[in-house]
């Protein structure tokens, strides 16, 4: 009965979620050709209604998500497709590439390389320290080589790229400051005596340290043209230029990096996400529809919404699959139980299917059915021996039904001795479990008892070594008021020895 009742569930959730699926399918075939349709007239400046000419929305950017990274950052405990190193510490809501720790140094690097003539990273990050001054700052890079640990914000110098100084600790103004630097892999910015900024492409000095959250930088690399913007305070909604850089040459082929250094006071440099864009993608061509589609895109169009039959279909649904399941949790079933009653009525099920195959064979041979033999209205076939039209007899068919029944109880007795092993080996186990229960309890007891034999051992051996420290203590003492009394007693002898020669 529960599995029938469970059979029967699992019929009305297919029509419910068939009915559902039909349902949402129209509706958002019919929002999708509403957006086209409405894109498509703002594209052409046509307003003719629903009769405006349908046009594929063209792409102008697109996400790899192999040079991007955001939560949750970590797949089988690294970042796939880069590499972070030094004091990078991963986070579940940030990577904090160097912690407010003085001389702490880290780094993060994509795996692949850059292969986008025109390009877009999207980023946000956040530079915090409870000091007025800031603690070094941070770096980002589009370089040849990831570059390994060294003096300029943690990165090594006389690098082959571009480079991006988000520095926080200008020795000269002490305020934030961002500075974009362009290195053929011969100048050396850590030298004695070079002042960058006097090697930069462009600076600015838009305050982006302990911002409210977090800071938003979009840099644009397209038609030659590096185009810098930031939003360090309402988080992508109100972009502040920065630099733009004309006839600037960044090839392809190089990889993206960050960096940052941590001096004294220190700063916590934080990255939240890195999104990597492709600028004008190649379109991606029409494919051909698949048969039918036409016809169902224009049932979905066509559709309107679900009628008060459908409605109450459903809502009769839903009650229906509430009342079974609170059934269901009143009454609940063992697992084991259930498994078995599921093979029994399997079993019982195939047995009836081939009694039914049985049955009807039979009759195609001429056997009467079931309703004559119960009414009494056939006629009896000739003596065992003969044989019919067909040319089997009577004899092959009895030998033949006689076969499947004995077939059928061996599976039936098959079933039973499971069943009694299944039995058998449960109570086994019981009896074991049980054993083992009485031998962990005697061995409880007989550590207990040893325990508290050893407690009181140590407490008689206690009170002995006690007795028997009293004891010195005692002849110590009385050793030492006879040896003062003889010294005593020598001393006034020796004095009245003095007195007589005197």
């Amino acid at each position: 009965m529960v599995l029938f009742t469970k059979q029967w569930t699992s019929g009305l959730l297919i029509s419910c979620i068939l009915l559902f699926g039909h349902a949402q399918a129209g509706i958002f075939s019919n929002r999708a050709s509403n957006d086209d349709s409405s894109s498509s007239s703002s594209n052409n400046n046509n307003n003719n209604g629903g009769g405006a000419t349908k046009e594929k929305s063209v792409v102008t950017q697109k996400m790899d998500y192999k040079l991007s990274f955001k939560i949750p950052y970590v797949y089988n405990g690294t970042i796939p497709f880069w590499s972070a190193g030094g004091d990078t510490i991963t986070a579940l809501d940030r990577i904090r590439i160097t912690p407010s720790v003085p001389g702490t140094k880290g780094r993060i690097w994509s795996d692949l390389e850059n292969n986008y003539e025109e390009w877009m990273v999207d980023m946000s990050f956040a530079i915090s320290g409870n000091h007025l001054n800031g603690g070094r700052g941070m770096a980002f890079w589009y370089t040849q080589d990831k570059l390994p640990e060294g003096p300029i914000f943690g990165a090594k110098d006389q690098w082959k790229g571009l480079s991006i100084w988000f520095d926080s600790a200008d020795p000269k103004t002490h305020a934030p400051s961002i500075m974009a630097f362009l290195n053929d892999g011969r100048f050396s910015f850590a030298s004695a005596g070079v002042d960058p900024t006097k090697q930069a492409l462009a600076t600015c000095a838009i305050d982006y340290r302990n911002s409210n959250g977090y800071v938003k930088m979009l840099l644009t690399y397209k038609n030659r043209v590096l185009t810098l913007l930031l939003d360090p305070t309402s988080r992508g909604k109100n972009y502040r230029p920065c630099f733009r850089y004309t006839d600037i040459d960044l090839p392809t082929g190089y990889h993206f990096g960050l960096t940052a250094a941590s001096h004294n006071p220190a700063d916590d440099h934080d990255i939240l996400s890195f999104e990597t864009y492709q600028l004008n993608p190649p379109q991606k061509k029409m494919d051909h529809k698949r048969p039918l589609e036409e016809e169902k895109i224009k049932k979905g169009e066509e559709f309107q919404g679900l009628t008060a039959e459908q409605l109450k279909k459903i809502e009769e649904t839903e009650y229906e699959i509430r009342r079974l399941r609170e059934q269901s949790n009143e009454a609940p079933i063992e697992i084991e139980a259930a498994a078995t009653m599921g093979v029994l009525f399997d079993t019982e099920r195939r047995i009836l299917e081939t009694l039914q195959v049985t049955q009807l064979q039979i009759e195609a041979l001429g056997a009467p059915t079931s309703q004559q033999v119960l009414s009494g209205s056939f006629v009896p076939k000739p003596a065992a021996g003969k044989q019919e039209a067909g040319g089997i007899s009577a004899d092959h068919l009895r030998t033949e039904t006689q076969t499947i029944l004995k077939r059928l109880e061996q599976q039936s007795n098959h079933n039973d001795q499971q069943l009694r092993t299944l039995k058998d080996t449960m109570s086994k186990m019981e009896t074991l479990l049980q054993a083992m229960d009485n031998r962990m309890a005697l061995q409880t007891n007989n550590l207990q008892g040893k325990l508290s034999e050893i407690t009181k051992d140590s407490a008689e051996a206690k009170g002995t070594m006690s007795t028997l420290i009293k004891y010195i203590l005692y002849a110590c003492g009385l050793q030492g008021v006879v040896g003062l009394a003889i010294y005593l007693y020598w001393k006034l002898r020796v004095e009245k020895n003095e007195k007589k020669f005197l």
